[in-house]
């Protein structure tokens, strides 16, 4: 039984959400996340290849979040596929998902200034 919208041989995780969850639990609870937690969220936005702040997120088959552009050069180039984070085999290296919650989060980033 697979759920909409979901592929059955192949189910990624989305590291970054993973990641970006775990910042914002905040007891406090607070509208403005505090300075340490801004950086650690800019610094989980940024491409591991190019280093610069996402336009364009995708997830590649290894659940981690690259810059399509960064994403697909490396694919092309890297034989056998490999992970661009890890080194580890891409077993889908055909697999290339928009990251629509990062997208989401980071228009909401951008937003209340703090990208």
């Amino acid at each position: 039984d697979s759920k909409m919208g979901e592929c059955p041989e192949l189910v990624v995780p989305n590291t970054i959400a993973k990641q970006l969850c775990c910042l914002f639990q905040d007891p406090t609870n607070e509208a403005t996340p505090p300075p340490q937690t801004a950086r650690a969220v800019n610094e989980l936005l940024e491409c591991c290849i190019t280093l610069e702040t996402f336009s364009d997120p995708v997830v590649l088959s290894d659940g981690h979040t690259y810059e399509r552009h960064a994403a697909l050069a490396w694919l092309a180039k890297c034989k056998p596929p490999m992970s661009p984070k890890t080194g580890a085999p891409l077993l889908q290296p055909s697999f290339v998902a928009p990251n629509q919650l990062l997208r989401q989060f980071l228009l909401v980033w951008r937003r209340v200034g703090q990208a």
